[in-house]
């Protein structure tokens, strides 16, 4: 069972409310007129995540709704895959980007952040029996992490300590890192502190 989480990976990040292209919305998003196409990560609970019924729901898609109803435009919700989230902004295959998308310099460069609403960390998440206790204990463990991730940032911030690792394995979403990790493939697992609480409740 994954119980232990050890926050000893940590980025002073921020999750942010939307980032839009450079050139920003359109007048006509601000009439009402035109739909907006937020990109999310389906699977990143509780931010962000499919009900049983396979609805998208989470804290971001109310607060996004909430917004959309506010400022009178309309949200169409896309998943896609992660990795290629800039690459989707940049040829305008979507609006924005909505689903814990962390504020870093080189991401400033790409896109347009407003402020950010919710501070987050990276943190280290292991089985209830592990003998992981801090950074140290990674050293020739199998380490899981989603790409493009900000806890794929977090561990290449640290090259030392990721050097020390048995392998670094990469997954497409967060859902099949914890299901790896709960196997027992892979011996602990860094992500969002938001994410790792919602699947240890």
């Amino acid at each position: 069972m994954i119980k232990s989480i050890i926050k000893t990976i940590k980025l002073a990040t921020f999750l942010i409310l939307i980032a839009l292209l450079a050139a920003g919305c359109s007048k006509e998003a601000q009439t009402g007129t035109e739909e907006l196409i937020m990109e999310l990560d389906d699977t990143f609970a509780p931010m962000g995540f499919r009900d049983e019924k396979g609805d998208i729901v989470g804290f971001d898609v109310d607060l996004a709704n909430e917004v959309a109803k506010r400022i009178g435009v309309t949200i169409k919700f896309q998943p896609i895959d992660w990795s290629m989230k800039e690459t989707e902004l940049n040829a305008r295959n979507i609006d924005l980007i909505w689903n814990g998308y962390t504020i870093t310099p080189e991401r400033q460069e790409k896109v347009a952040f407003t402020k950010p609403y919710l501070e987050n960390s990276q943190v280290i998440v292991v089985l209830a029996d592990s003998d992981i206790k801090t950074k140290a204990d990674l050293a020739g463990k199998n380490v899981a992490v989603q790409a493009e991730s900000s806890a794929l940032d977090a561990i290449n911030s640290e090259p030392e300590v990721a050097a020390t690792f048995g392998s670094l394995v990469e997954f497409a979403t967060n859902n099949e890192a914890f299901i790896d990790l709960d196997s027992g493939r892979t011996d602990a697992l860094v992500v969002d502190e938001v994410n790792a609480r919602y699947y240890m409740k």
